[in-house]
């Protein structure tokens, strides 16, 4: 069972991951790279990516609440990051989560206000679902 479970993993990580780094690799020679400098700057950026995952599970795997706190933290990031940069986009608003007061018509405060707003309330659903799971629901998986 877990090598099939592995298996399908190792799969869609590919596939998610394959189309990802030719998209990055696009943006480099968009944004005026050479093809060797945007080769070397992807290498590079998912070298750190290996050396966070490191860090990441040689912190959680020393506390269970650390744990708890790592996705805490991430979820909270990847909702600024939609609230920042993909949520104008998708409405429009010139420049992503940059744009001028002008083109939202929000002042400045505001339009820095509403990312950290859904960092923060991100943040805090992931962490009230971390302290109210059940600590043994994985334990039928191990």
């Amino acid at each position: 069972y877990q090598r099939r479970v592995h298996g399908a993993t190792t799969i869609a990580v590919f596939f998610h991951e394959l189309p990802q780094e030719l998209g990055d690799f696009a943006i480099l020679l968009a944004a005026g790279f050479t093809k060797k400098k945007a080769i070397l700057f992807n290498l590079g950026s998912a070298c750190l990516a290996i050396v966070g995952c490191l860090i990441g599970l040689g912190i959680g795997s020393s506390s269970h609440a650390a744990e708890k706190w790592i996705l805490s933290v991430t979820a909270g990031s990847f909702i600024y990051i939609a609230t920042s940069d993909m949520v104008p986009e998708l409405l429009g608003v010139e420049g992503g989560g940059h744009s001028h007061a002008g083109a939202t018509g929000l002042s400045p405060l505001k339009q820095r206000l509403i990312p950290v707003v859904g960092m923060v309330i991100g943040g805090l659903l992931m962490w009230i679902i971390a302290i109210t799971e059940k600590e043994d629901k994985c334990a039928d998986y191990q």
